[in-house]
């Protein structure tokens, strides 16, 4: 099992505090001091495929699970602890390549 901590992301407009408005890239380091950005279908299946992906908040790690919406689009969403601070949404945007 690999882990990779979510560092950033993007969304089409940019709107981060939107939570209408879906993902569509998250960038990541691994274990290994590995960076990536990928898309939102690849981040799901790397998760899916027994791997775990999170995030920092206060030096603690956060992880992610896979939701599926009403309309059948799978997406990651932090475990609920009550805490914003530590949410994908709160994550800066991704430079773009």
């Amino acid at each position: 099992m690999s882990e990779r901590e979510i560092t950033c992301i993007n969304k089409d407009d940019g709107n981060h505090l939107n939570r209408y408005e879906g993902i569509t890239h998250y960038g990541w380091r691994d274990e290994f001091g590995k960076t990536g950005r990928d898309g939102r279908q690849e981040m799901v299946d790397w998760v899916e495929k027994s791997n775990r992906a999170y995030v920092k908040g206060s030096g603690t790690k956060v992880y992610c699970m896979v939701v599926t919406s009403s309309q059948g689009t799978k997406f990651l969403q932090t475990y609920a602890d009550g805490k914003e601070t530590n949410n994908l949404l709160s994550l800066g945007e991704c430079p773009t390549r």
